[in-house]
């Protein structure tokens, strides 16, 4: 089923069942109470999304932690005020708890379920303005052993306020809880007292593995948001000063790494920072996302960047998209030191690009799209 416990599991999916058996009546409720809606019907509903969350993070089902997720900054938006609950909200709403249970029902499958017809819609009511991205740009952190932790740009805007610290703790599944007769659930509700859980984060690969040294420790991630300061978080955690970071320092002085910025535009994923950007592309590249491809070209080349092309999925590619990619070398190739060249390149794409005539030729301090 998992690499967890399958008793850990039962357990989550019982939870999850009582969670959201009155998800939609207490939906409806609000929709009908609207913009004076009762606290405590947004705050459970919120709940629920959050605990969900919280345990699929910590049992590492990706997909139900991802769609909670956003089921979750879009609750947040509705108990502040900056979000009405509209019948078209809350419809919304319901089709994510709705296709949640769906993946809590067959959680053994949920990370090869699709979610996208459930997020892009809660996506579009988070970041309204940017219909274009499928999710708002955000940040991952390089954990001492190399994972990444992903940030999600919303929940830290949205944990910020009210003067709350973000802290990475840093647990020891094994003596800081396991040893200690407790549970990561039972870690969950002692945070939710002072505070709330952003995101967490089993770092499997700290633990080592059957052909190398295995460790005896597995560090276990939690983005928390407080009012306290770091100190009594350690108190209140029984876990060490010295593995309790705050985030926003620890980015400021280089203790923990943020690397690739991500935004997506349809199917296009652009990466990358301020000065450089790596687009990478999907395996169909056609008129269908065209608009898409130009909008991620030039959100990629702004601000004089420079842009690496990751083409190494692509095995589709229409005459049209082709060329978008040589106008890009054409106006952006040569003077401005905005150098667009090839990541990869699929055998089947060069191929299609030959037969089009589109192979660039070197020169003028241009590399080639696509070299024989």
């Amino acid at each position: 089923m998992s690499y967890v416990g399958d008793e850990l599991v039962v357990s989550f999916v019982e939870d999850c069942r009582d969670h959201l058996a009155h998800i939609e009546q207490d939906l409806l409720d609000l929709e009908a109470a609207g913009k004076g809606a009762d606290g405590s019907l947004v705050n459970s509903v919120f709940r629920a999304a959050h605990s969900i969350k919280g345990g699929a993070g910590m049992l590492g089902f990706n997909n139900i932690k991802t769609l909670a997720h956003k089921l979750e900054n879009v609750l947040h938006m509705i108990r502040s005020d900056e979000l009405d609950p509209s019948q078209e909200v809350v419809d919304t709403l319901l089709k994510g708890f709705d296709r949640l249970l769906t993946l809590v029902e067959s959680v053994d499958q949920s990370d090869s379920m699709s979610i996208d017809e459930a997020l892009q819609p809660l996506t579009l009511l988070i970041s309204p303005d940017s219909p274009e991205a499928a999710s708002p740009a955000g940040a991952d952190i390089r954990l001492d052993s190399g994972s990444v932790f992903t940030v999600d740009a919303v929940s830290l805007e949205q944990a910020r306020r009210g003067g709350n610290n973000i802290f990475l703790i840093e647990y020891d599944l094994i003596h800081d809880i396991h040893l200690r007769d407790s549970y990561p659930l039972e870690v969950f509700t002692d945070l939710e007292k002072s505070g709330r859980v952003l995101d967490c984060q089993l770092d499997f690969a700290a633990v080592g593995s059957l052909e190398g040294d295995f460790g005896n420790r597995i560090p276990f991630y939690v983005l928390f948001a407080t009012i306290l300061e770091a100190d009594l978080v350690s108190t209140v955690t029984r876990v060490a000063l010295e593995r309790i970071r705050n985030l926003e320092t620890a980015l400021e002085s280089g203790a923990v790494q943020v690397v690739d910025k991500q935004a997506e535009f349809g199917p296009y994923v652009l990466l990358g920072d301020e000065q450089t950007s790596v687009l990478r592309f999907p395996q169909s590249a056609t008129l269908d996302n065209a608009q898409h491809l130009r909008s991620a070209l030039l959100q990629g080349l702004a601000g004089n960047r420079r842009l690496q092309l990751d083409l190494e999925e692509v095995s589709e590619m229409d005459f049209h998209s082709l060329q978008l990619l040589c106008a890009a070398l054409k106006h952006h190739g040569g003077d401005a030191g905005n150098v667009v060249r090839e990541g990869g390149v699929s055998p089947e794409l060069r191929k299609q690009a030959r037969e089009l005539g589109l192979l660039a030729e070197p020169g003028k301090g241009v590399e080639p799209l696509f070299s024989e």
